[in-house]
């Protein structure tokens, strides 16, 4: 079975180059969509083994995986087999399976796998101070999510000020890394990952902020995601809150309790284990050698003529 990733949008000669990256040493070369989930899923893939290759159009004879967003955008895929990575892009008729990054997502046809970690994370250091409260930290964009119809835009500049404030009544340095530097926990006692105040529940986003705080050995304050609860257990590995007072009691709770804190570090280490680059890495070797193959063997046994057509989903 030839494995051939797709990123459409890169020309041969930018290829050449970002096949030969290092996610590990070079962790803002993977910032984006495509580059996260195409681009790293194909170099550490490779790095346990997977023969595969990575070029800018999908092969006949090959299993293509595409990000969605490039399907949408017209990307020529006639009489192929194709695994849409879908993001937090609506569903694509072309694709014969669909990963999915929340399992909200889940329908027929769709596996859901974890998107990879931020790459070359670098772990809390409070040496001879372990409970000293100091940073608190927001990584990502300043826009983080938009509606698909109104394209309303919510995220980090909703509840900003809310987190200022809560920061600023109880000592608190604010640090926003919004452009780089994702990987740098060193310095951070405690991470938030908040796009709204209530209860919606983000449904086609990851939980990776959460994943890299537990990677991290930082408490997670985060909101309402659904992806969040599908992983972790609020008070027990994260924080979740729904207000901006929920917000200043939790770090108001990590700041003053030492023991409610580690315990939350704690916690967070064992549920990382699952989440590492290693783990993910076999989850995608097993969906490849199981379910991918076992459909890919059946679609190419569909068909007359010696054509090969495309299984409808």
């Amino acid at each position: 079975m030839r494995i051939n990733f797709v990123l459409s949008s890169r020309t041969d000669a930018e290829l050449a180059v970002m096949r030969n990256l290092c996610p590990d040493l070079q962790p803002n070369e993977f910032n984006s969509g495509p580059e996260c989930w195409i681009l790293q899923t194909y170099i550490r893939l490779s790095g346990l083994g997977l023969t595969a290759q990575l070029s800018n159009h999908c092969v006949p004879s090959a299993v293509n995986i595409c990000f969605n967003s490039e399907l949408r955008n017209g990307l020529r895929c006639e009489n192929c087999f194709i695994i849409g990575v879908r993001a937090d892009y609506p569903s694509v008729k072309k694709a014969n399976l669909q990963i999915v990054q929340n399992k909200a997502q889940i329908g027929e046809d769709s596996f859901w796998l974890p998107l990879w970690p931020q790459s070359g994370i670098l772990k809390r250091s409070r040496l001879g101070k372990p409970h000293h409260v100091r940073r608190v930290a927001y990584f990502g964009r300043n826009v983080n999510h938009y509606t698909r119809i109104l394209r309303e835009a919510s995220g980090w500049f909703k509840v900003r000020q809310a987190v200022l404030n809560a920061c600023n009544d109880l000592q608190l340095e604010l640090v926003e890394r919004t452009s780089g530097d994702w990987n740098d926990f060193s310095d951070i006692d405690v991470a938030v990952g908040i796009r709204s105040f209530g209860r919606r529940g983000y449904d086609t986003k990851p939980a990776s902020k959460l994943i890299n705080a537990w990677l991290a050995g930082v408490p997670f304050v985060g909101g309402a995601d659904s992806a969040f609860l599908q992983i972790g257990s609020p008070g027990f590995d994260y924080l979740r809150v729904t207000s901006a007072e929920e917000l200043a009691m939790s770090l108001e709770r990590l700041k003053s309790e030492p023991d409610f804190y580690n315990s939350i570090v704690d916690r967070g280490k064992v549920m990382s284990a699952p989440y590492d680059h290693e783990q993910i890495g076999q989850l995608w070797l097993g969906l490849l050698k199981g379910e991918v193959l076992a459909r890919y063997s059946e679609w190419l046994s569909v068909g007359t003529g010696g054509r090969r057509r495309r299984l409808v989903t």
